[in-house]
Formats: C-alpha cells, structure tokens, sequence
C-alpha cells in the first residue's frame, strides 16, 4: 500500500507545484477522477486502476502492486502555444524524472511522439515502461501516466504492427491530414532494398525492475514524474518563446529521428521511410522510401524497422 501521508507531504508544500494531491489504493481510472473535478494543479495517484485506458481507447492495466497511475490537471498553455506538444513534452519529462531516479537518464529515450522506452539491464532492446494519455477538460489538461513498476516480464503486453499482436497510438495530435500511404495489410517495402531492412519489430513492455539495479519504491516514482512534469510543463506554459528549446530537447530525446520507420496512420494506411526531423507542430517528418516525397505527420504508430543484419 502506497503512503498517503508521504506523497502528500512530498508534492504539496508551499514550494511545490502541486495545490491539491489525491492518492487512492485502487480506482476506476485516475484521469475519470482527475476529469470529475479538474482542478487546475491537482494530482490524482492511484496503486491500481480497474477501467484505466490508454491511447485510442485501448485497456491499459497491470498485476495489482506492481505500477502506479497519476493524472495531473495543468490549465491550458498560453494563446498560441501548440497543445500538440503535451503528450510529447510528457513523454520528455517522464523520461527525464525516471532515468534521474535509476540513475540511468542515458538509457531512456523517446519513440515518436511520446513512447517512454528505456534499455533493460540485460542485453536486450530497449522495452515501453509507462502509457500517457491527456485529454482537454474544459479550460485545462488532464496528462495520465501510468508506470510498469514491477510487473512480471510475462504479464505485460507488446506493441505490434496491424496484422501482429498488441497495440499503440496518439489521443492529442497536433492536427493536419495524412497523406494516404499503404493499405496496412500490404507488406512493408525494405527501403534500398531487401538487404538493408527487415520487418518492424514488437515493441515489448518492460517495468523499471528490469532496468535498474533495484526496484524503486512507488512514491519515489510518483513524485520523480510528477516534479519533472511540472518543470516542464511551466516552461511550456510560459509562452511561445520556450518552444524552440524544448523542441531541441525532445528532438536529441526521440530515438526514432534518423530511424527508417513503418508510420500505420489513424486510416489504417501506412507508410514507410527515414523520419528525419520532428517540426515546430510537433508532427514527424518522414522520407518516404521509394518516392522520396516528404511527408509531416501529425498523429499514427510508429515501428521502427530493424537493419536485416540485426538481432
């Protein structure tokens, strides 16, 4: 059982950012309770969710003791400052305050827009460890996190391309339409070749026990998400002028510019080619294989593809 009492203390002082912290062993889902009354400030954490979702509406859900769930309410940013960029901007906090607690910010990075991946102990690729979901309520933003604690390897889904096993995806795109791509039940083309890439891989779910030499304590966790969170989010708030640097930030984070990558579109097309940049809209940039067209992304779930000569 988490302690209330600490979690209180730690994140509402007279110098912390949050105004109101609400901490449950178990709920339906933290970002319904944070929506019921959303207050700007205000934190949600529970041990356990029994409805919690994820992105596009799919289940998101753990062993009971083994993750933790918060949502924060933070009022919308400044007149012209992108809402796009809160999931991503989430996804570069979460990474920040979880490799400063394990001592490990090298091994996390980001998975266009705002996958949270991190680098096992053991040799390995690198796995998901938490799911962000924000949505708009009203005059403020409600950002739920939920982080794979310690949850047994074999209970924890994976990410897999359409026509594979497993899920991922985008609830708060910055907006644009899609070009068309492929049918997604076409088979992905290797760019420059049938040598140079094979297939997109499944992108396993891994918890922090599997990348650390010990296994954090579930208040540690909460508040290292929550105060990078609010570091972050106040920089952004702050106005238009924070944006140029965040973006340089979040962009030397996401592992998949330079990647060739499998992009499967909300229209259930996709698209495969090297992602080379992440614009001012937060939307991805990718070369198309073959065409050589450039195309801005906006919202889809991205693979990355694997050389052939890989393991």
């Amino acid at each position: 059982m988490m302690d209330l009492e600490e979690l209180v203390r730690r994140l509402h002082h007279p110098r912390g950012a949050w105004a109101r912290v609400d901490v449950h062993e178990q709920v339906d889902s933290t970002n319904t309770q944070a929506a019921g009354d959303p207050q700007p400030w205000r934190i949600v954490v529970a041990a356990e969710q029994t409805a919690g979702r994820g992105r596009q509406g799919r289940a998101w859900s753990s062993p009971p003791g083994t993750s933790v769930s918060l949502s924060m309410v933070v009022p919308l940013p400044a007149p012209g400052v992108d809402l796009g960029w809160v999931p991503l901007l989430t996804g570069l906090a979460v990474a920040r305050g979880l490799g400063g607690l394990l001592g490990r910010p090298e091994a996390f990075g980001l998975k266009w827009p705002n996958d949270v991946l991190v680098e096992p102990l053991t040799p390995g690729s690198p796995g998901k460890v938490c799911g962000i979901l924000c949505q708009v309520v009203g005059s403020v933003v409600v950002v739920g996190v939920g982080v794979n604690v310690s949850a047994p390897p074999d209970s924890l889904p994976s990410a897999s391309p359409p026509g594979q096993s497993g899920t991922s995806g985008q609830p708060l795109p910055p907006g644009q339409p899609l070009p068309p791509g492929r049918p997604a039940a076409a088979a992905a083309p290797s760019p420059g070749g049938d040598s140079v890439a094979a297939p997109p891989s499944p992108i396993r779910a891994v918890s922090l026990a599997e990348c650390a030499a010990f296994v954090p304590r579930r208040e540690d966790v909460v508040v290292a998400v929550a105060q990078a969170f609010a570091q972050t989010y106040a920089r952004f708030a702050s106005g238009a002028g924070a944006l140029p640097q965040l973006r340089a930030e979040y962009s030397a984070a996401c592992v998949s510019v330079g990647r060739v990558v499998d992009i499967y579109l909300p229209n259930g097309r996709h698209t495969v080619g090297t992602a080379e940049s992440v614009d001012s809209e937060g939307k991805l940039v990718v070369r198309e294989a073959g065409s050589g067209e450039i195309y801005a992304f906006a919202a889809g779930d991205v693979f990355h593809i694997r050389p052939r000569n890989s393991a």
